[in-house]
């Protein structure tokens, strides 16, 4: 595999894609992306998933996010995977109004029987090609990508009228998922357009975004003005993985 397709940066924020087995059209049941809409919620509240966007499309599912409590982000996804498959298979199980109920188990069996560490069923993917974000630009990329998707497929005519996706709360509406950390981006190049106004406001949003609304690693994941407050002893949350080079002396 790719090393852009990999989990190398711990405390990275990632854009992924997982899919059901053989892209089977499973979650045009609402109830079934109901399950992924809860547990994405268990994994902000309990496991430290931040979510900064995400849609839930017929077969497969995008994500951005990012592991903000010392756990490996691909050790989440997969403990979110394990739990969406078992809780999904159980409710198809369970559902007597599913007219597909004996092919999807019946293929889900079949392609865990072709893996050596899946039992029973195999649901998900095993691939979710994660891509680490490193600029303000990709970033903003990949969200409308994900929040156009059922736009492209003809599900919706806006993005935030599509009910499972956090394009609702990019429009500055409500969505499904409460505590969705809505990604801001400025460009910089259009300001300088501007007049001297508007970029004095841009100035002013940027600034209260970096003080009262940004955790900071440095700062134990909180935000400078919660610290300058109420005089919290902080502590670093990120680590160095730079070596430095031993210094060379000329005998």
């Amino acid at each position: 595999m790719s090393r852009n397709y990999k989990f190398h940066n711990p405390e990275g924020l990632y854009f992924v894609s997982f899919a059901v087995v053989g892209w089977l059209d499973v979650f045009t049941r609402n109830e079934y992306k109901d399950l992924i809409v809860e547990s994405l919620e268990f994994c902000q509240q309990n496991k430290g998933m931040e979510i900064h966007s995400w849609c839930i499309m017929t077969n497969h599912v995008h994500l951005i996010f990012r592991s903000i409590e010392n756990q490996k982000p691909e050790l989440l996804l997969g403990d979110f995977k394990r739990f969406t498959s078992r809780s999904i298979i159980k409710a198809i199980q369970e559902n007597s109004r599913e007219s597909r109920k004996e092919f999807l188990l019946d293929y889900f069996k079949k392609e865990a029987a072709k893996s050596s560490n899946t039992t029973n069923y195999q649901f998900w993917r095993h691939d979710n090609k994660p891509i680490e974000l490193w600029s303000n630009d990709v970033i903003q990329q990949k969200i409308e990508y994900i929040h156009n998707n059922p736009v492209e497929e003809g599900f919706v005519f806006r993005a935030e009228d599509y009910k499972y996706s956090s394009a609702s709360d990019y429009a500055g509406e409500g969505g499904l998922l409460d505590g969705v950390c809505v990604f801001q981006y400025f460009n910089c190049n259009t300001t300088r357009r501007d007049s001297r106004g508007s970029g004095g406001e841009l100035l002013k949003a940027v600034v209260n975004l970096y003080n009262n609304e940004r955790p900071h690693m440095s700062i134990g994941n909180l935000t400078p003005n919660q610290v300058h407050q109420h005089n919290i002893k902080t502590e670093k949350l990120w680590k160095n993985y730079y070596v430095k080079s031993p210094i060379i002396v000329n005998q």
